[in-house]
């Protein structure tokens, strides 16, 4: 049973130049074929840093992480950035509160790993976990 919505993601070469492919989530990507994925760093007003627990029933359930997912076919990497941060916590962002810091390439899973901060104002009250997703969360 495939636990995911169909997810189209854009595909790129390793330096982010369009392929002018799109790919479906969960086939394998061909050697050359990468797709974006983002990673937000929350940091609040107290200077704190969310972290969130994988639900235990997705590849490494039950580890503590930042915030982060696939962008999907469509988004730029922000705005995948943005979605990614409200679906998984809750917190909405706008764009002026989140920033680019640097991308790392992950050639053995055909990654390309954009990372962001976002500063905002938020607490314990703030955060509603993804159901499926997500299982506990820290603000530390």
């Amino acid at each position: 049973m495939n636990i995911f919505k169909t997810e189209l993601w854009d595909l790129y070469d390793r330096n982010k130049n369009p392929l002018g492919k799109t790919h479906i989530r969960g086939n394998k990507l061909k050697d050359g074929e990468f797709h974006i994925v983002v990673n937000i760093v929350s940091v609040n007003n107290s200077g704190k840093i969310l972290i969130t627990k994988r639900h235990n029933d997705k590849h490494f359930g039950g580890k503590w992480e930042i915030t982060g997912g696939s962008v999907f076919a469509g988004e730029t990497s922000k705005q995948g950035a943005i979605r990614e941060l409200f679906e998984e916590t809750g917190l909405k962002a706008n764009s002026n509160e989140i920033s680019y810091y640097g991308t790392i390439v992950r050639e053995n899973t055909n990654s390309i790993h954009d990372f962001y901060l976002y500063n905002g104002d938020f607490s314990d009250s703030d955060i509603v976990l993804q159901e499926g997703e997500t299982i506990d969360f820290r603000i530390v």
